[in-house]
């Protein structure tokens, strides 16, 4: 550990110097995929769905809960 200690005091010049071209992130940002929210609200839904109908299933399943309707 001492070793990289010393390389890094006795280059930290290097280590603080921008080395990367201008624009470089700009380019980056480009290639990057957009922003995954346009599947956002299905997924909502899917979730809202599987969680009421598993809080309907424990609610009318449990002991002492509500009992199912005989029609």
């Amino acid at each position: 550990m001492d070793k990289l200690k010393n390389f890094i005091d006795t280059n930290r010049e290097a280590f603080e110097d921008n080395l990367l071209p201008e624009g470089h992130f700009d380019r980056f940002e480009k290639k990057l995929p957009e922003a995954g929210r346009k599947h956002f609200k299905l997924y909502s839904l899917v979730a809202f769905v599987a969680a009421a109908s598993i809080a309907l299933l424990l609610l009318f399943r449990m002991p002492g809960g509500t009992p199912v309707p005989k029609v």
